[in-house]
């Protein structure tokens, strides 16, 4: 009698875990599910084994995607034909480490969540599709000819190097509460001691744009 107990909750346990999917059925399939119906994923030229009757966990298996421990840490989907928009869910892939999705016909713009992705790293501007349209920000920096450019990590801050005598460089800060939105140079033009000494052969701001390290490959 006792064993008869013993299998019948077997059973019930066995039953309760079918009825119940693991995480990884709930979230992770259903985030690429949403993907692949948002951007037309049925005119994808990769990623065949998504039009699956039952993705649930064996999306692991497809050759786009890399998985540990159930959850998504990679998805290479470049020139693979996706049409539509990203579905802002894609930031519940919390695992995500590589995320390649350019040379695509993607729409609207980058979804913020991707942004929270705090274990992306290799999601740059090579590998994500160029769909937030580029809008100038400021005035008042005019450059005539070739040159070399250093921006800091915020952006706020830019050094460009002219070809002029000697070598010249400028410093500018950007200030997005003043009223003209202008570019303002901080500090003097940095110039080299001749024209020879060649200074506007690199610039590097630090990241927090306080230091500028200007190379002049003709010093001697």
């Amino acid at each position: 009698m006792k064993r008869l107990s013993f299998a019948f909750l077997a059973a019930l346990v066995t039953n309760a875990s079918a009825d119940n999917p693991t995480p990884c059925m709930m979230n992770d399939a259903a985030v690429l599910r949403e993907l692949f119906n948002s951007t037309r994923g049925n005119e994808w030229t990769i990623g065949n084994e998504w039009t699956d009757s039952d993705p649930f966990c064996s999306f692991c298996d497809w050759a786009e995607v890399r998985c540990k421990n159930n959850r998504v840490t990679g998805l290479s989907l470049a020139n693979g034909n996706l049409n539509g928009p990203i579905p802002t869910d894609i930031g519940l892939l919390s695992e995500l480490k590589k995320l390649k999705l350019h040379n695509n016909r993607l729409t609207g713009n980058l979804p913020e969540e991707i942004g929270k992705l705090n274990k992306l790293t290799s999601s740059g501007p090579s590998a994500l599709p160029s769909i937030v349209p580029w809008e100038q920000v400021g005035f008042g920096i005019n450059v005539d000819g070739e040159c070399v450019v250093s921006l800091s990590n915020d952006g706020n801050t830019v050094a460009i190097s002219l070809p002029r005598e000697g070598g010249l460089t400028r410093i500018y800060n950007f200030n997005s509460t003043d009223a003209n939105e202008n570019w303002i140079q901080v500090g003097s033009d940095i110039g080299g001691e001749a024209i020879s000494d060649l200074s506007v052969s690199s610039v590097s701001l630090s990241s927090d744009g306080l230091s500028v390290a200007i190379g002049a490959s003709g010093n001697d």
